[in-house]
Parts: structure tokens; sequence; C-alpha cells
């Protein structure tokens, strides 16, 4: 589940109790208004005109995407906010560039290399390598939990304009040595790119930068993208439920999703990796076939933590080779929009906005929302985050067979590529 937190003063109707009001960063973030460069927002269209998107190099974070549905309607189909400042007051990951390690991690505490020995500053492998252990600041499950690489992470930061066309944008970032208890320097480049026939590509390139003595540091990274989709667009206004409740993943909800996978993560009562994996069939959990999302929804308690029903969870695809080819889709039978996703990576958490409600975020204009509809907001299981990455918490099993570690003596580099093609099925 994605933790809303909150900097600065908001109203109070924007709280609940499982949100949180954090202060520690508020203040190099507050003064920030719309005029500020971090919040320019840049808007693109694809060469034959069937995608029109726009970003900002806060959190490189995409904030409207729009193609047609199949009454020749523009839609937006991704979560955000009219007024950009809202951006830089409520860390929810919207629309946003995840690093240096997205999801949880346990304690916020990892190795290098991974061991289950976390306790000591520093052990060593039966081999004799070093092992130091490092820590990233709590900010989820009531301080037992980093979550999206701690309180201040790539989400929540001013990338650098590295690059704009008419087709594609690029943002780029250093990440210090020791920020958020990180080691390593690391310039990450994400390049957003509108292509001909409905697709969408996104690509990271992340490099460890020498230190002072000229040696590459060795450290985890895991990033992803954040974008919350509603393939109708939260549809047209409707006063009888102006937060278009339960529209994507609600057990009326019309969305139907696909995943290539056949197994899930184990969560704890936190949503923090067990180290065990759960084979999904007879599960609420199997979409290997085009199911819609909310069928089983009301089976799935407990699954996006303790108390909670829903979806919020890391499918493993079955392809794990780091090729780019087809693994997902999802598809809405009201608006025709059909989303195939081919990617390099190896699992796909699934965040399906149970939660958000209670937030009344407002909603956007181009979704019904702004001034004219002013209580339109994002309900609880309107949309769902489809986040391509590695396996959760990775760097805290090591008998999994995954390696996020990068950067050393080979200078070992990361890559993160997803495609999306968005068409029409009648």
């Amino acid at each position: 589940m994605v933790k809303f937190s909150f900097s600065g003063v908001l109203l109070l109707s924007l709280l609940s109790p499982v949100f949180s009001l954090s202060s520690n960063y508020g203040s190099r973030l507050d003064s920030r208004d719309d005029t500020d460069p971090s919040l320019t927002k840049y808007t693109l269209s694809s060469p034959d005109g069937k995608i029109k998107a726009s970003w900002m190099p806060f959190g490189a974070a995409l904030l409207e995407f729009f193609v047609e549905d199949k009454d020749g309607v523009e839609r937006d189909l991704v979560m955000g906010f009219d007024n950009r400042t809202l951006y830089t007051l409520i860390r929810g990951q919207l629309g946003s560039a995840l690093g240096r390690y997205a999801g949880r991690i346990r304690n916020g505490t990892f190795s290098v290399p991974p061991t289950y020995n976390t306790t000591n500053s520093t052990t060593s492998t039966p081999d004799g390598r070093p092992v130091i252990v490092y820590h990233v600041p709590l900010n989820d499950a009531s301080g037992r939990a980093a979550l999206h690489g701690g309180p201040i992470g790539y989400d929540f930061r001013a990338w650098n304009l590295s690059s704009v066309s008419n087709h594609s944008i690029q943002f780029s970032l250093i990440d210090p040595d020791g920020f958020m208890g990180f080691p390593g320097t690391v310039e990450t480049n994400v390049t957003y790119s509108l292509l001909s026939g409905g697709k969408y590509s996104i690509e990271f390139h992340s490099e460890v930068l020498p230190d002072g003595n000229g040696t590459r540091p060795e450290t985890p990274i895991m990033l992803s993208t954040h974008n919350y989709w509603n393939l109708e667009g939260w549809g047209d206004y409707n006063a009888s439920d102006p937060a278009a409740t339960g529209s994507v993943a609600g057990s009326n909800g019309s969305h139907i999703l696909q995943l290539d996978a056949s197994r899930i993560v184990a969560w704890d009562g936190i949503e923090v990796a067990t180290g065990q994996l759960i084979n999904v069939n007879n599960t609420p959990f199997d979409f290997r076939q085009p199911t819609r999302i909310g069928v089983h929804v009301d089976e799935a308690v407990n699954a996006c933590g303790t108390g909670c029903t829903g979806y919020d969870n890391c499918w493993l695809f079955d392809y794990q080779d780091s090729q780019l080819i087809h693994k997902g889709s999802m598809y809405s039978p009201k608006s025709g929009i059909k989303m195939d996703i081919a990617t390099n990576q190896q699992a796909n958490q699934a965040f399906a906005c149970e939660g958000i409600g209670f937030a009344k975020l407002p909603r956007k204009a181009s979704q019904g929302g702004g001034a004219a509809h002013p209580d339109a907001t994002y309900g609880d299981q309107s949309c769902i985050a489809l986040e391509q990455e590695s396996w959760a918490d990775g760097i805290n099993q090591p008998e999994w067979p995954v390696d996020q570690i990068y950067g050393g003596k080979n200078n070992r580099k990361y890559y993160w590529q997803s495609v999306y093609t968005f068409g029409i099925v009648p």
C-alpha cells in the first residue's frame, strides 16, 4: 500500500488515521510554488498523435496521459493534481519515479553483500568478504520499514531536465553517497518516449560513480514508476459517487488484468517479504488468464497488510530473463482501452488503491473534477498502480535468485525498461 504523508499545513479533511504528517523535510519543499523550475510542465505527443502526456522535473513525474476511448473521447488515464504544488506537500508517489530502492526494506536495514546477519555493524562472509550493514531512515509501518527509498526518495526530489523534444523527455538525478543511508553516489537518467502505434516507453539507466579513491562502492538499486491507472479516466462526473469508488478494482469494478505470473512474494502483517513464495493456483492472486480485478478482491483478506482487504502484492513473472517481452495487460470494457505491458523486469508490484479514499485528494479537471466539481475525489479501488521491478526486499533474501547489488569493481550498471502499448478493443 502506498503511504501518503504530508508536509506543511493542510486541511484536516485531507487526513485520516492511515496517513501521517511529516515535517522533517517540509521546510525544504514548502517554499516551492508554481513558478519553481522543478514544477514546470512539459507536454509532448506521439508522432501519430495517439498519445499526449505531460511531465515535470519534481519526482520525474507523469502528470497527464491522454488517449482516446472507443467512442473517440479523450481520456486522462493517470491520477494526479492540477495544482502542482500539492506534489511537494503530499508524498503519494503520484506518477513519479521510485528509488533508490522501490518498495519496503525490513527495518530499513540491509547489508552488502546481502546476508541474514544485519545485527552487527560489520562482519564477514564464510569466504572472508567484509559485510557492511546500512540503515535507511524508517518511514513506514510505524517505524518498522523503509518505503521507496526512505523519507526523501527519488519521488520527492527535483530532477534535472536533461533533454526534451516533441516526443521524448529525459530527466537526471545525482543521488549522493550516504543520502538516505545508501552507499555510493548514483547517477540515474530516465527517458520517457511517446512512440507511434500507441506506445509509451520508459527507460532507466543508473551507474555508481567513482568515489574519491577511484573505486565504485557496491549498492542496491531497484527503481520503478508509480503511475495510478484508470483506463476510463475516472469517467464523467457522477454526483451520486464523486469519488468513483471501486471503479477499477472493487467487487463491481470493470478492469480486467492479466499477468504472466504463477507466484507472489509472501508478506508479513506490514507488507514486508517473509522469504516465502506463494503459488497463485486456487488463490485470489491468479491473473494468468484475463480476470476482472474485483471478482475475488473480497477474498484477498490481509493481502495488503493486517486488517486490509485488497491487492498490494508482488507478482513474480514466469519469464525471469532480462529481455523486453510481453508480460501482462489490462483492459476496460467500458472505455475499450487496453494497455499491454512489455518489460525487462522480473516482478510487478500491483497496488489496487485500497485506502486512498480517506485522503479525499482532489481530482483533476480532465477527470471530472477541478473547479466545476470540487467534491470529485479519488476513491478507494478507483485506480491501480502497476510497478515493474525486481523481487520485493530481495536485498534481505540472499537465497533468492536475484542480484540487486550494482557498482563494484566490475562497474555493474542498472537498466530498467517497460513499454506500454495502448489500443482499442471494440
